[in-house]
């Protein structure tokens, strides 16, 4: 199971992402998107031609997360090709990455690159490239996905803290 919990807006990527997911061939897989926005419509339009998709709609917090754990891979499908993710925040990278969930997400302008080695990321901008990356990572080892997520969520736990961010603030200004 693949999921995405937030907002459904153009700019999010999610509308290509679905696409992508279509293009996937297993019975067995299942995209579930949770929250609100333009892209509804789309979505519950896509699901009606794809079962696989399951939409539902705004959820509470514990429910997204609740989902985002019993997922095999959570994903981030925001496009670096919108001009508004130039100056993202990675809020939502850093809430998927510290879920114990792998995630797939496109590499971003905003996005330090420390952070792509503990995500599963597809090699261009093409709805093919990342339906075959989902692919390949549904069909990883569970063994190797555990050991992604472990990795990711020790990363942001680590490095990421509040206390680790006044440090490296404290160290920069006594430089």
């Amino acid at each position: 199971q693949i999921s995405y919990t937030g907002g459904l807006h153009n700019f999010v990527g999610i509308r290509e992402f679905v696409d992508a997911f279509m293009q996937t061939k297993d019975p067995a897989y299942r995209l579930v998107i949770c929250g609100s926005g333009e892209n509804e419509q789309y979505i519950l339009d896509k699901g009606k031609i794809d079962k696989r998709i399951v939409f539902k709609g705004s959820v509470t917090r514990d429910e997204a997360v609740k989902i985002q754990k019993e997922s095999t891979v959570v994903v981030n499908p925001r496009r670096p090709d919108s001009l508004i993710t130039r100056y993202s925040f990675p809020s939502k990278t850093m809430e998927y990455l510290s879920s114990m969930t792998p995630m797939i997400g496109y590499h971003l302008d905003g996005i330090p690159e420390e952070y792509y080695k503990y995500m599963f990321t597809p090699k261009d901008l093409s709805i093919d490239s990342m339906s075959q990356l989902i692919d390949d990572v549904l069909n990883l080892p569970v063994d190797v996905l555990e050991k992604k997520a472990n990795e990711a969520r020790s990363f942001i736990v680590n490095n990421k803290n509040s206390e680790f961010q006044v440090k490296r603030i404290l160290d920069f200004i006594n430089e």
